[in-house]
């Protein structure tokens, strides 16, 4: 009979968690990146100024921002997830007696 440990599933599952949230911060970082950075381009009258190209253009920015993630990102999901590991096994030696560890 196979015990599996329930308490390292969950540890598991939460770092996957934090993982996917890490990205998802970076992708929002980088979204507005591209949103400001497009501010400072003068706008043309080729495409007109209508709500939809407007729309289409943030969608445009989102998914350049979920592609740069994807892509392996700046770096940004990889140190903020680095950080939550090192916390969370900081607070596990705490919990566990390890005071000094």
């Amino acid at each position: 009979m196979n015990v599996i440990d329930v308490a390292n599933v969950n540890k598991l599952q939460g770092r996957e968690v934090d993982k996917k949230a890490a990205q998802d911060l970076e992708g929002f970082f980088v979204h507005f990146l591209l949103k400001e950075m497009r501010k400072t381009i003068p706008k043309s009258d080729l495409f007109g100024k209508s709500q939809a190209s407007e729309m289409y253009v943030d969608m445009l920015d989102e998914q350049i921002a979920k592609n740069v993630v994807l892509a392996g990102g700046m770096g940004l999901a990889k140190q903020l997830n680095a950080s939550l590991v090192n916390k969370q096994k900081a607070i596990e030696n705490y919990e566990g007696g390890n005071k000094f560890n």
